[in-house]
């Protein structure tokens, strides 16, 4: 009967081991996750505000084009 005890003693405190592993595991997952979107969310910011700024540029550029054709069609 004490064979029993121990070995049930034995299998509980390695799932509790296993356990805090897994917990332990999943915290840092977790961690990388959101180190991983907040990263992504800056690149994100990034990313608009250049596209924004593209934006601008190519309608400067159009209202060029448009100053030149204007001009040689006079």
């Amino acid at each position: 009967m004490f064979c029993l005890f121990y070995l049930i003693s034995c299998v509980l405190q390695n799932l509790q081991q296993e356990n805090a592993e897994l917990q332990a595991a999943v915290s840092l997952a977790q961690a990388q996750l959101e180190t991983a979107l907040s990263a992504q969310e800056s690149q994100k910011r990034v990313l608009e505000t250049l596209n924004a700024q593209l934006a601008a540029r190519l309608q400067e550029l159009a209202g060029i084009h448009r100053e030149i054709a204007t001009a040689l069609q006079t």
